[in-house]
This record gives structure tokens, sequence and C-alpha cells, in this order.
């Protein structure tokens, strides 16, 4: 993700000095899911991550078996765990719901997150969706008036076109180790990561636009790194990422 940050710097920087471009439809919608955030907060309790407090007797006791039942979760990894990817887009798809009705996931963990849900609505999730809205709120009017510039740009660069839909966005109290991840055209960053959020919102915008810029290298990178290998015969992954980031600057230099 710090590679990504970086890289964004610099496009949106030149994307700050000149007039906005005009974009026919949103690159990004903004969403804070309840579900979503329970499912990342309970992995990352798992992990070792606080808990919420002024919970009664009986709520600990829940709220701990809760957290026992996501332990196995919180080893798996969110953006290679092919489950791990499904339970995500699924929950997705529970957004601005009750109950997890309808909703195509193992019981036991739904029966877990629908336990856990009152716990979370009282104790936890009205903070970190004012958390999600503030974050949305600052960045959105960035992205509105420079995203088409900065997409442009990383278009140009990659030989790729955006994806034909708006990526989807979901703002998380954690998200993952690093505090950002995309999956397909799927992103999902946090919101109150100290390192992030102490950030500037402009910061914060290249972040974010720095996780769908990943997803448009990969084609890319794939591409390069296939072609290596029939020259070279080794993989030399690490070596075609550093040529990618260091294209990209040139590519989008003030002197271009």
């Amino acid at each position: 993700m710090r590679h990504s940050i970086a890289l964004l710097a610099i496009l949106f920087g030149i994307a700050s000095a000149v007039p906005a471009a005009q974009q026919s439809r949103p690159l990004f919608t903004f969403h804070s899911n309840a579900w979503l955030n329970l499912h990342h907060y309970v992995r990352a309790n798992a992990r070792g991550g606080p808990v919420p407090g002024g919970l009664t007797q009986d709520e600990q006791k829940e709220w701990a078996a809760g957290v026992e039942f996501y332990k196995p979760y919180a080893a798996r990894d969110v953006l290679r765990d092919d489950g791990m990817v499904a339970i995500a887009s699924v929950l997705r798809a529970a957004e601005g719901k009750n109950n997890l009705d309808g909703i195509a996931i193992d019981p036991p963990l739904r029966a877990t997150l629908e336990r856990l849900m009152p716990i979370y609505r009282v104790h936890g999730w009205p903070e970190h969706d004012r958390a999600n809205r503030e974050w949305i709120t600052a960045v959105v009017p960035l992205v509105d008036r420079h995203g088409a510039a900065i997409s442009q740009s990383l278009m140009r660069v990659y030989g790729v076109t955006w994806p034909s839909e708006p990526m989807h966005v979901d703002l998380s109290v954690v998200a993952g180790p690093v505090g950002a991840f995309s999956v397909n055209n799927h992103i999902t960053i946090t919101s109150s990561d100290p390192p992030i959020s102490s950030l500037t919102s402009r910061a914060s915008a290249r972040g974010m636009l720095g996780r769908g810029s990943s997803r448009m290298m990969r084609p890319l990178r794939r591409r390069l790194i296939a072609d290596w290998k029939k020259r070279t015969r080794s993989s030399a992954s690490s070596s075609i990422s550093i040529s990618l980031s260091r294209m990209t600057r040139k590519a989008v230099s003030p002197s271009t």
C-alpha cells in the first residue's frame, strides 16, 4: 500500500495543478456497511485487537464466544483466500439489512454475526459509522474534482481502461494488516487506522485511488512477467514492480 500511496501522491500533485477533467460517470461508490465492518472488526479482535468497551457481563461472554469462533478466520488472508473474498462479497449484499436472511453464507458464521450485531450496534457501530462517513465526506469532493485527471493518467500509463462500472469502496474500522486492500472491483479501506486517518483527506484520496490503480496494474504486470520469464526463465516480479513504478513516475512527470 505504501508504494500505491507514493505513486498516487505524484499523480495527485500533478492533477491538482491543472483544471479538473469532466467525468461522464463516477469512478467509485462509497459505502459504510455494518455487516462488513462487524466482520472485519471481530476478525481484528481475534487477532488481538481491542474489543468494544461498556459491555455487560452477558455481552462480554457473547462477544468473547464470537471472537473465539473467529480465530480461524483471523489466520486467513482477506486478499488471496477465496473463501474470505466470498464472505466479504456476500456481506456487501447485506448492506442496510437488519439480518442475514437470503445471504449465502455458512450457517455458523451467519449465526455468530447475527448474535453479535445487536451488541455491535450499541457498542461500536455508531462510532465506526461516523468515522466512515466523515472519511467519505472529506474525500468525495477531492475525487470529484481530481479523479478524472488521475484516472486518465493511470489508463495512459498502464495501457488499460477503467472498469465499466464504478469501483465499490467499503470504509471499515479495520481493513486487513496494512489498512487497505482491493479484490476485483472492490476496495476496502480503513477510516480509523492512525497512520491513515492522521493524514489529510487529500492523502486519503490518494490511498483509495491507489487501490484502484493497483488493480489496473495487474494485467500489465502479468504480461511483463510472462515476457520476462521467456527471456530469463525467472520470475523477477520485484524487478517488474520497481520498473512499473519508475515508468509511471516518468510517464506523468510535469515535462510530459
